[in-house]
């Protein structure tokens, strides 16, 4: 890691202290927010419902599908693709969102779990009265880590951004879960 020091998208580690109980890991300060800021003002992550100005918390678990999708495949669910030639690039986004397919067909999918993929379905779900509600989510994301073909450190991080974005009810799940 020492050879990544410096670079302007890694986080410097400053120093790990341990105790009896935790390890406390010292990094740099990062202000952070631009992974939110892009999720804001970019069409990829967009639901459906919001295209119809008709929308509630559900967009919030639509956006966190979209996010858990790229994080195991590297790149959107919902692109402009072909056509792009005949509409603006948000618009072709817009019109793939509203189609709603997801490709589990292409690389990487073949490798990832049939729970994972079941997750990301259930979480892009074109009727909002379906959709997992947040809860759900981190309660089938538990069932998802003991049943996965992800390393470790992938699983850590997909449950990270998923706690994350659902940080109000963390305590809840896992009480209940």
């Amino acid at each position: 890691m020492h050879h990544l020091d410096g670079h302007k998208n890694i986080v410097s580690i400053k120093g790990a202290y341990e105790d009896p109980l935790y390890v406390h890991i010292v990094m740099e300060l990062c202000r952070g927010g631009q992974i939110f800021i892009d999720v804001i003002e970019s069409p990829y992550y967009v639901a459906p419902e919001v295209l119809l100005k008709n929308y509630g918390p559900e967009v919030d678990v639509w956006t966190t599908g979209v996010i858990l999708y790229i994080l195991l495949s590297g790149v959107p669910p919902f692109w402009a693709g072909m056509f792009i030639i005949l509409y603006s690039i948000a618009q072709g986004i817009f019109d793939a969102v509203m189609k709603g397919h997801i490709d589990f067909d292409s690389d990487p999918w073949p490798l990832i779990s049939e729970s994972a993929k079941d997750l990301i379905r259930k979480m892009l779900c074109m009727r909002p009265s379906e959709r997992l509600t947040a809860h759900e989510v981190l309660c089938m994301f538990i069932y998802l880590i003991s049943d996965s073909n992800l390393s470790f450190d992938w699983q850590l991080n997909v449950f990270d951004v998923i706690s994350f974005m659902f940080s109000h009810e963390i305590n809840l799940v896992l009480l209940v879960c």
